[in-house]
């Protein structure tokens, strides 16, 4: 796993015991992250990915309508925190910020309301499992629903069959029903997140599309 070959890098090669140890903890995170199982109120859990706080460049990359990064970054936080309420719970499903003179996604992460439950990201340098409380490479969340894979890339589904929330591909469509995928990258959320009630209407809605 990419995960225990970081921390492989990370260690001394000759701190055995330390090693060692830094692997068990890593196995017992990633365990608990195979499943959350709770009463999910879907008013009040939210999902988001890609702000790229910081990233001049994306503006252009993907077209983003922002005249600076300031900005961007100024839109992005205000919608966050007026949408995000201390009781809530929200999955940022990675790259929370990127740029040579980017601050740090551990900063951002300090000026973001709720409870975040944070999958990593490409871009999520000083983020990992192992040192970020409630930090996960995948999740799978189960509601009243069914189950469905929380992710960062949809391309590391691994055979997963069900439903897929994520983020990295910068979509500026929310659902894929084809491909059972969900983006909420900030480019198909309007920049702000989106909660699973919201979630739920827009897949009722494509499917109402395709049937038209």
């Amino acid at each position: 796993m990419r995960g225990v070959k970081e921390l492989q890098e990370a260690s001394h090669p000759t701190a055995e015991s330390t090693l060692r140890r830094s692997l068990t903890e890593f196995v017992q995170t990633v365990s608990k992250s195979i499943s959350q199982k709770s009463n999910v109120d879907p008013n009040n859990t939210f999902f988001v990915a890609d702000f790229h706080f910081d990233h001049k460049n994306i503006i252009k990359y993907c077209d983003r309508p922002f005249r600076t990064v300031e900005e961007m970054n100024e839109t992005m936080l205000r919608n966050y925190n007026e949408t995000i309420k201390d009781d809530s719970t929200i999955y940022f499903l990675g790259d929370m910020a990127f740029g040579r003179d980017s601050r740090s996604p551990k900063w951002w992460l300090s000026q973001l309301h709720g409870h975040i439950i944070y999958t990593k990201g490409s871009h999520d340098k000083g983020i990992r499992p192992t040192n970020t409380k409630d930090c996960y490479n995948s999740l799978t969340l189960e509601t009243d629903k069914g189950k469905a894979l929380l992710i960062h890339d949809p391309y590391d589904r691994q055979g997963w069959k069900g439903w897929v929330i994520h983020g990295h591909t910068h979509d500026t469509r929310m659902v894929n029903t084809r491909y059972r995928s969900i983006c909420v990258g900030v480019e198909a959320t309007n920049y702000r997140p989106v909660s699973l009630q919201q979630i739920r209407k827009a897949i009722q809605n494509s499917y109402h599309d395709v049937r038209s």
